[in-house]
């Protein structure tokens, strides 16, 4: 599952993730913006007489945020093409051959 969360959303799941249910009135405390998008991705539900919850899918999107491995599959590939290692003297790394 690939997700995409915002500062905002990803703060609102913290909160909701803290509690079992939130309150009508404790979620108009929070930035709507982040509310309704967690609405929309189907992230929260409302529950009559309890309040809004977590989804699976907004408990799956809290650990796929949380979990993301950014580690690179070659670590010998070059660095960002943003970024001239000969700006700072630093040595190129060879790449590791394949006939290695």
């Amino acid at each position: 599952m690939t997700t995409t969360l915002s500062n905002r959303t990803w703060s609102m799941l913290r909160a909701l993730m803290e509690v079992n249910y939130m309150s009508v009135a404790t979620a108009r405390k929070y930035d709507q913006r982040a509310f309704a998008a967690m609405l929309r991705r189907d992230f929260v539900r409302y529950r009559r007489g309890k309040g809004f919850f977590i989804t699976a899918k907004g408990v799956d999107a809290h650990h796929d945020f949380r979990e993301t491995d950014i580690k690179r599959q070659n670590p010998y590939g070059a660095l960002t093409r943003y970024f001239d290692p000969h700006v700072y003297g630093l040595e190129i790394v060879p790449r590791k051959s394949a006939a290695a």
